[in-house]
């Protein structure tokens, strides 16, 4: 075998070897490539449960607990539990069993549904005094629930925490009312309607949230 011989079947034993190589390695990059697209249509696809407070629609120092899903597939046996979990502020206080047994129960939350749960009333009332009721200023939700979308999602589920804070309510924009109709000759009617008028604004407005 001559010299030109020998380089081209080396030439060969190299392409077969690097061919090979190359075969591997764009097979290994597309099963990643695979499963990445397969995680991401997943993660696209899961439910989302997110937690938080709202002003309430009480009226002012009223907070309301949001439950929502901003997944894109339904949440099933969402259950939430209070961390610590808190005793009444006192024997008027019945927000706090109310809270307690609502939060007892598994919701279902199809996709962009929401619930809200009355959470804290804090506000001043006569005599300087203030009416305080429901959870506590800072709490802890733990959330747990589960998916519909494969054996995994459906048996294992998912779970989160959520940081609930209703002592930064100073910076929450409230819905303003509207003027009140002022004058000693207001008739009943007019008053009737007057609060009925600012009811419904102040309602939209929260709606609005």
């Amino acid at each position: 075998m001559d010299i030109l011989s020998f380089l081209r079947a080396v030439n060969d034993e190299y392409s077969s070897v690097i061919g090979a190589g190359t075969g591997i390695v764009a097979a290994g990059i597309g099963w990643r490539n695979l499963t990445h697209l397969r995680n991401d249509s997943k993660s696209r696809s899961r439910p989302y449960i997110y937690v938080e407070p709202v002003p309430g629609l009480h009226g002012n120092g009223s907070w309301d607990l949001r439950i929502a899903n901003l997944g894109a597939s339904i949440a099933n046996d969402v259950r939430l539990s209070a961390i610590p979990r808190w005793e009444p502020v006192d024997e008027l206080d019945r927000h706090t069993p109310a809270i307690q047994r609502a939060l007892k129960d598994p919701i279902t939350l199809p996709p962009g549904s929401s619930l809200r749960l009355m959470w804290r009333i804090d506000r001043p009332v006569e005599n300087d005094n203030r009416q305080v009721a429901g959870a506590p200023e800072n709490t802890t939700i733990a959330v747990t629930y589960k998916g519909d979308l494969d054996r995994k999602s459906r048996k294992r589920g998912y779970s989160d925490e959520f940081s609930i804070r209703t002592d930064l309510g100073i910076a929450v924009p409230v819905p303003t009312s509207g003027n009140k109709l002022n004058g000693i000759e207001e008739g009943k009617e007019l008053r009737n309607i007057d609060r009925a008028l600012r009811a419904l604004a102040r309602h939209v407005g929260e709606l609005r949230r």
